[in-house]
Formats: C-alpha cells, sequence, structure tokens
C-alpha cells in the first residue's frame, strides 16, 4: 500500500458507511488530517506517524458510537404501533396491499396490544372468522422478532397448516420487512423458502 492510501481508502469507505455521497466529504476530511499532520511536523516537530494517530482517534470514535447505538434499546412501540410503522401487506396475502393501518380494523389494536403486555400469559378470543386474526398473529410475531426477541411457538391444528402457514403467511411476511432482515439473518437469507419449517416449531394435532 503505497503511503497508506489503502489503509485511509478503508477507514474512509468504513467512516461513510459505503455510502458513495459520504465519501467525498469523509474522503475531504480524511485530506485534511493529512495537511494537518504535515504541519504539525513542520512546525513543531512531532513525528511522522502523527497523521496516523489522527486517523486512529478518529476511528475509535467512529467505533465507539457504532458500539453504542447497538446498546441502545429499540423505541417503546405497542404492537399495533409497530406494525401501523412497518408492517407492509403483500398482494399475495392481502385483497389491499400496502402499509398496514389499524384504522381500517380498528377492534384489532386491542387485541394486538394486550398479546404484548407484560404479565400477560393467556388471551381468550370468542369471534367470527375472517376478521384477520392470523394477520394479527403475524403482526404479533414480526413485534417480538424486532422489538422483543424471544422464543415464539406457533401451533396449528395439522402439519400441512402449519406448513402453509410458516411458506404463504410467515414468509411473505418477513419478506416485505426490510427491518428484520438483521434479525433473522442468523439462520440464512432464505430458510423460510428453503426450509418452511425451519423456524416454526410444528405439532400435528
Amino acid at each position: 500500500l503505497i503511503a497508506f492510501y489503502g489503509y485511509a481508502g478503508i477507514l474512509v469507505s468504513f467512516m461513510a458507511r459505503h455510502n458513495p455521497l459520504a465519501i467525498i466529504p469523509v474522503a475531504i476530511l480524511f485530506g485534511g488530517f493529512g495537511a494537518a499532520g504535515s504541519m504539525l511536523q513542520r512546525r513543531l516537530g512531532l513525528p511522522d506517524a502523527s497523521v496516523l494517530v489522527l486517523q486512529g482517534i478518529a476511528f475509535v470514535l467512529i467505533l465507539a458510537s457504532e458500539a453504542l447505538r447497538s446498546l441502545r434499546p429499540p423505541p417503546r412501540l405497542t404492537v399495533s404501533d409497530w406494525a401501523d410503522q412497518y408492517r407492509r401487506l403483500s398482494p399475495e396475502s392481502s385483497a389491499e396491499p400496502g402499509q398496514w393501518n389499524t384504522d381500517r380494523a380498528p377492534y384489532q389494536r386491542e387485541i394486538m396490544n394486550v398479546l404484548a403486555e407484560p404479565g400477560v400469559e393467556n388471551v381468550v378470543l370468542m369471534t367470527s372468522a375472517q376478521i384477520g386474526k392470523t394477520a394479527i398473529l403475524e403482526n404479533v410475531i414480526g413485534y417480538h422478532i424486532a422489538q422483543d426477541p424471544s422464543p415464539i411457538l406457533a401451533l396449528q391444528p395439522t402439519l400441512e397448516m402449519a406448513q402453509a402457514f410458516s411458506k404463504d403467511r410467515l414468509a411473505t411476511m418477513l419478506t416485505r420487512l426490510r427491518t428484520l432482515q438483521g434479525e433473522i439473518e442468523a439462520e440464512g437469507p432464505d430458510w423460510w423458502r428453503t426450509e418452511p419449517m425451519n423456524g416454526l416449531k410444528k405439532k400435528k394435532g
């Protein structure tokens, strides 16, 4: 690496978070470090490594900010708030694809929110058919993956119904939720397509 340009390029790319537009101002900043380092060497008699020290300090500060960001807890959201903000319905699973809007079926709000309340262990519903219970379940699963990661056990009456839910409903939701990609990446980017039952516990009834 001639004159540490490769090293500086790696730092610039990392600090710019691989954003082409951000690379330009970050590169100018590093150029300022180089100019300032040369000035310090001439006027104060500092060693040649002064520029590398300045770059190292900037790099450590960026790493520290990233570490603190990863430790920051997620924002406080209810299940319905999370769904309104992040859930997108697909044409394959909904007659009205697009952004989820709880106000379209406001009776679902309390059901979704109580399913994630601390201390609540059992929720019993007595409802009619086709009121969005499966969509509610999908929202609760997505909420816990993103906001409150925890083991999730989803049961269906038969193995075939469990496979259909995993492949046709759950997988469709996860592929349209960019906010969950980091959380599910540990299973592999396409685990729900290649092994529909991999992320869903099954019980044949």
